[in-house]
């Protein structure tokens, strides 16, 4: 094989590398004006991103929020092996506990006039006991709960001044033991509560002045 032909070949092998190298994307490609382009990134890869940023941290015990223990202690901790209490605070939200997924015991959220909304919430998919949601004049929905499917304990929404739906409960289909829902004069609706069948021991509705009908709990049995 003479010299010729070698280096033929090597100029052909160069060039045709080139080639493939220039049709693929760049981590940031430049677009007409020659500002760099930041990467697309699909649905998915941000919502494995958002799960990345909470690994497993577990809290051991119970532990109760007032207006002298901030909120931040839970920042990052995914599961508590224990109650989750919130009373007597001046929060506006539930920010900082967005990675909490799993409460053993249950959670009650108390007279804090100024929470505006649970938000925060919304990666909690397990409560073991009950769920209390009390004399929060500022709430005016429970969104933050949707991905909620059963309460181990009571489930009760009394004496919140501003909520006018409970629609974050809309996943809920068993409570073990009560349901009660009193007192909250702007509900307007309880169709959150349209998909349980199953309450454990009593059910109570009174006092939600704006409340209309009941026709929401007709899958109860």
């Amino acid at each position: 094989e003479s010299v010729a032909t070698r280096c033929l070949c090597l100029f052909l092998f160069v060039i045709a590398t080139i080639g493939c190298h220039s049709n693929e994307p760049s981590s940031g490609q430049s677009g007409s004006n020659g500002r760099t382009k930041a990467p697309e990134r699909s649905i998915d890869s941000v919502a494995d991103r958002e799960d990345d940023s909470c690994p497993e941290r577990i809290f051991d015990g119970n532990i109760l929020f007032t207006s002298e223990s901030p909120l931040t202690l839970l920042e990052g901790v995914t599961r508590v092996n224990g109650r989750v209490e919130i009373i007597f605070t001046d929060v506006t939200n539930l920010e900082h506990l967005r990675c909490l997924r799993h409460v053993e015991g249950s959670v009650v959220i108390h007279g804090n006039s100024a929470l505006a909304n649970i938000d925060g919430l919304s990666s909690l998919s397990f409560i073991g006991g009950g769920l209390a949601i009390h004399v929060n004049e500022a709430l005016r929905n429970v969104d933050g709960l949707t991905r909620i499917t059963s309460v181990g304990g009571n489930l009760s929404i009394g004496s919140n001044s501003s909520l006018t739906d409970i629609d974050g409960l809309s996943h809920i289909t068993t409570v073990r033991d009560s349901l009660s829902i009193r007192s909250n004069p702007s509900l307007t609706d309880i169709e959150g509560l349209s998909r349980i069948t199953s309450v454990g021991s009593h059910l109570v509705i009174e006092n939600n002045d704006s409340l209309s009908n009941l026709d929401a709990l007709s899958n109860l049995t």
